[in-house]
């Protein structure tokens, strides 16, 4: 019980311990220590502070000041009673003034920061008591480096982290809700430049070919997740440079390419009587009949290795054909084996 005048309460131990280790104790209503030595700045107290232990014995505080246990744990108007020889920290007084909260175990306490949630502090039980072994810093505001196999994580870049590599624009919208986060405009995470690398963009062509015919732009789309109920699974695109016509050849399979390349520059000489000059693809074997182009005088040019952008009229082609296959098959409820009949009727 407190004293009328000047008197604390504290619980008693009666063990042995070293000066550099704190005992956690939930009766206690002030921290003691028994060690000047472990004050950051300390007043002496007069008259004395008068103590009382619960088996009845009174011992003298004669000093009052503030010990900064780590970064994050700071106890302040600490108890001197030089006829210690532990010291406690109250709990009540550690999480007010703190504003932390400990979570209690069989074997341990965990120490986390009230608003941030982070782990401030680890606590050891021994003997039925609850030991903090402190790492004393002179300084309260250092700022510590935590250390990474890659990197260095600092304070300052910490919540990027932690956010998984968030903007600094969505890190400040966060700020306005959560003020503990930490932000440097300044910075600039070398990671980031390796994670969310963008290829640059491809410069806007605006040719066309002079005649119909002249260049086509050819490309295989598939497999497709559902098979249709005719039984396919890819299907051909072939887009004219000239007039931007579009022709859909739906396959069971890859190996069927070449015979409708073949018929459909015979389509063109029979039909259109014109001439096919130049093909583009990509680099795909279904493409490669190097005896049949020769033998038709056609030009087969192919993009470059993991480059579609090369051959974007086909690419775009295939977005907006599927864009619409997938539209008329939602508006009608239709089954997705559905498919083959909306891309022919969306080409």
């Amino acid at each position: 019980m407190t004293q009328p005048a000047h008197g604390k309460s504290l619980s008693f131990v009666n063990h042995t311990h070293t000066l550099n280790t704190w005992i956690l104790d939930s009766g206690a209503t002030d921290h003691v220590s028994a060690s000047l030595d472990l004050f950051k700045s300390y007043t002496q107290l007069n008259p004395p502070t008068i103590v009382r232990l619960p088996n009845g014995h009174h011992v003298t505080a004669t000093h009052s000041g503030d010990i900064c246990i780590s970064d994050s744990i700071i106890l302040s108007a600490v108890l001197y009673v030089p006829s210690f020889s532990f010291n406690l920290i109250s709990i009540s007084k550690l999480v007010y003034t703190n504003s932390c909260k400990l979570i209690f175990s069989s074997n341990s306490c965990l120490m986390q920061d009230e608003i941030t949630q982070a782990k401030i502090g680890t606590v050891e039980v021994r003997n039925g008591l609850y030991y903090l072994t402190p790492n004393y810093t002179a300084i309260s505001n250092i700022e510590t480096n935590i250390v990474h196999p890659y990197c260095t994580i600092t304070p300052i870049d910490l919540w990027h982290f932690r956010m998984g590599h968030l903007s600094s624009e969505r890190l400040r919208n966060m700020q306005s809700t959560y003020p503990f986060l930490k932000l440097d405009k300044n910075f600039v995470c070398n990671t980031c430049h390796y994670a969310k690398h963008k290829r640059l963009p491809f410069p806007t062509s605006n040719s066309h070919a002079s005649n119909s015919f002249e260049l086509l732009h050819i490309d295989i789309w598939g497999p497709c997740s559902k098979v249709s109920m005719l039984g396919h699974r890819y299907f051909l695109t072939i887009v004219d440079d000239y007039s931007r016509f579009t022709w859909i050849f739906l396959m069971h399979v890859k190996a069927e390419t070449r015979e409708h390349i073949k018929a459909f520059i015979a389509l063109v000489e029979t039909q259109f009587d014109n001439k096919v000059k130049k093909i583009r693809t990509d680099n795909g074997l279904e493409f490669l009949m190097s005896d049949f182009y020769s033998l038709k005088g056609i030009i087969h040019q192919t993009t470059c290795v993991e480059m579609p952008e090369q051959n974007g009229i086909v690419e775009r082609k295939h977005q907006h054909l599927l864009n619409v296959t997938r539209a008329l098959l939602f508006q009608e409820n239709l089954p997705n084996s559905f498919w083959c009949f909306a891309l022919s009727h969306a080409a």
